[in-house]
């Protein structure tokens, strides 16, 4: 249903309103994203460099 009383919306303003909408979601997922992986990548590391993978006991 198109709202009338404010008139239909120009598809350039609307592509900016889903993106001011969404957008902000989008980001923060791709930060968690990026910071899992390169905190799995360093844990990874850690391990790799103490030997066998289980650590100096």
């Amino acid at each position: 249903m198109l709202p009338l009383h404010i008139g239909s919306d120009h598809p350039l303003g609307m592509a900016v309103l889903i993106l001011l909408a969404f957008g902000p979601f989008l980001l923060a997922g791709a930060v968690v994203f990026v910071v899992r992986r390169r905190d799995t990548a360093a844990e990874q590391q850690e391990l790799n460099a103490s030997g066998d993978g289980r650590g100096a006991r």
